[in-house]
């Protein structure tokens, strides 16, 4: 399978009180968080689907509403800007895809770029969803390059 080409696990799940988010929490905390697949799961679970249905009376079929259980493949990713993502896809007609999306990543940006705005380090370009810095954000951003160099780089190595 391409998953495991890709080095990504296919793991089974058989019981229903193990939390997926649980395994693939333990998986990122391995691989990091770098965006892309990251864990793919399967397990049997119940979910809608349809059956055949002869009506004696009219001597018709119909295809009739019904439950069962069937195998559902979980795609665990990482989207830039989403952060940690799931696809539920189910291996049964209707083939309902669900997407889950936690957008705690988009949110952490969000508050970062109001922080940054607030202390006038960017501004925001009208109408756009882009930003720039201003004199402030470029002073501050050189100083930091001055600090790191000067200060963080050469305590790192050891050079007093």
């Amino acid at each position: 399978m391409r998953a495991a080409r890709a080095g990504v696990a296919i793991e089974h799940i058989n019981q229903s009180y193990i939390r997926k988010e649980d395994l693939v929490q333990r998986v990122l905390a391995k691989c990091g968080d770098a965006p892309g697949l990251v864990h793919v799961l399967f397990a049997m679970e119940a979910c809608p689907s349809y059956r055949r249905w002869h009506d004696q009376m009219s001597g018709k079929t119909y295809w009739r509403g019904d439950a069962g259980k069937y195998l559902h493949y979980y795609f665990y990713f990482i989207a830039e800007e989403l952060g940690l993502c799931c696809m539920r896809v189910p291996t049964w007609a209707p083939f309902g895809l669900q997407f889950y999306c936690n957008g705690h990543r988009m949110l952490a940006l969000s508050r970062q770029l109001t922080r940054l705005r607030l202390l006038g380090l960017i501004k925001k370009v009208a109408h756009t969803y882009r930003y720039y810095l201003t004199r402030l954000g470029r002073s501050a951003i050189a100083a930091a390059g001055s600090f790191t160099r000067f200060n963080i780089v050469p305590a790192i190595a050891g050079v007093h």
